[in-house]
This record gives C-alpha cells, structure tokens and sequence, in this order.
C-alpha cells in the first residue's frame, strides 16, 4: 500500500471519529437543556399552583362575606376593626 493511500484512510478515520464524538457530545448537551427546561417548567406550574390556592382562599373569604385577607395571619378578617382597637 502506499502511503499516499495510508495517510487518505487515517485521516478518514480520523475525521469519522471526530464526527462520532461530535454526536455523541451533541446528544448529551441536548438531554441537559431538555432536563433544564423540565425543571424549570414544573418549578413555574408549582408556582401557579400555590398562586391560585391563595386567590382561592381570599375569594372564598370575599365570598362569605368577609372584609379582608390579613396576610400576616393568614385569616379572613370579617369586620372592620373600631377606633382604638
């Protein structure tokens, strides 16, 4: 064989293996940006989820008749406090 021959197949070789790891790497980054975007969608809808179970709780107290929601305690306030209280 000469070595004009030789040197075509190792640089051949070389390039398919430097393809094969550029594909390799490629699918790995791919898999993390995917499991990324998971995380931060699911992180988003539990936001949502405890956004809307908290409206729920103030309309619900709006709904029975109470005047407010005291946020520091979590309760429906149902009367308007008098002076001095």
């Amino acid at each position: 064989m000469s070595a004009n021959i030789r040197l075509v197949l190792v640089l051949a070789g070389l390039a398919g293996l430097v393809g094969f790891i550029w594909k390799v790497s490629d699918l790995v980054a791919s898999s993390r940006v995917t499991k990324a975007t998971e995380t931060v969608n699911q992180e988003n809808r539990d936001a949502a989820d405890k956004g809307a179970e908290a409206r729920a709780g103030v309309r619900a107290c709006r709904e029975r008749g109470g005047m407010s929601w005291d946020r520091a305690t979590g309760q429906c306030v149902r009367a308007v406090p008098g002076a001095g209280q």
